[in-house]
């Protein structure tokens, strides 16, 4: 039941890796909008705008160094979800036997609703077979008190 939680907690990394990765890219296309618009919002040098020109340059090369740096996050994060992706693979592979036969086996993740029913009536790395008895045991318990 060890290898099925830490396959679990595996599978858990790789989502997390994942919407971090998603948060990073949304983050790209706001730095690359924002570039835009600040690259549209400067004036042309025939205007003689000298200290609104080197404003909005200034600006424009702030927002392109954190474009770089988000860029570089991405890049580094997109390739620690590869090497967890790949582990996770095959770690699943290797241990598909074991999940073959405790199928029913329900462990916690990012989407478990901790509130629903059935989630209320298992307990987490236990099969059915298990649950059953844990509680019959806890109705026998109850009618000795």
């Amino acid at each position: 039941m060890k290898i099925l939680e830490a396959l679990s907690d595996q599978q858990n990394a790789c989502q997390k890796l994942q919407l971090k990765i998603e948060k990073l890219n949304l983050r790209q296309l706001q730095l690359s909008a924002f570039l835009a618009k600040r690259h549209a919002r400067t004036p042309a040098w025939w205007t003689l705008r000298i200290k609104k020109i080197c404003r909005e340059k200034a600006i424009a090369e702030r927002l392109s160094r954190r474009l770089e740096a988000s860029q570089t996050s991405y890049q580094l994060e997109e390739k620690r979800f590869q090497k967890a992706s790949t582990a996770l693979n095959t770690e699943q592979q290797r241990y598909a036997p074991l999940k073959q036969k405790y199928t029913d086996v329900l462990f916690a993740s990012l989407e478990t609703d901790m509130e629903a029913p059935d989630i209320q009536r298992t307990a987490f790395g236990h099969d059915q077979a298990l649950n059953e008895a844990r509680s019959l045991l806890t109705v026998r318990a109850l009618e000795l008190h």
